[in-house]
């Protein structure tokens, strides 16, 4: 079998600056690529959405993050949003308080979780 094949083969070298986070294990911090200066973001602060406060994304919208199985740095556009859709069934009125605390699923205001740590982490979307 050809080495290049391989499914063994080593990813390629992470840039100068670039971290994983501690909380999701993505990619974050600054870095610089093809001339570019990068400031890449883990999920740990993606936007949830105000009716059925699951993520909107998988990442933070706009964004950079870092696919470390190409070794490329890729902007995550705004567009991504509009792929967004509540679960079925989802109804009531919006939460007083929309600062939802990503790392904690805390809101912010009212000090209530709102959001469990599998949610944060694996949204269904």
């Amino acid at each position: 079998m050809n080495k290049n094949n391989s499914k063994s083969a080593s990813l390629p070298p992470v840039p100068k600056g670039l971290s994983r986070c501690e909380k999701c294990g993505h990619y974050k911090g600054d870095c610089l690529q093809d001339g570019v200066k990068w400031h890449i973001s883990c999920i740990c602060h993606r936007q949830i959405c105000h009716r059925c406060r699951l993520p909107i994304y998988k990442y933070k919208i706009p964004s950079d993050i870092y696919d470390e199985t190409n070794g490329r740095c890729l902007h995550v556009s705004i567009v991504c949003a509009w792929a967004h859709r509540c679960p079925d069934g989802v109804q009531g009125q919006l939460p007083n308080s929309m600062l939802i605390d990503t790392r904690t699923g805390i809101d912010i205001l009212t000090g209530e979780k709102v959001l469990d740590k599998e949610t944060l982490l694996h949204p269904k979307n």
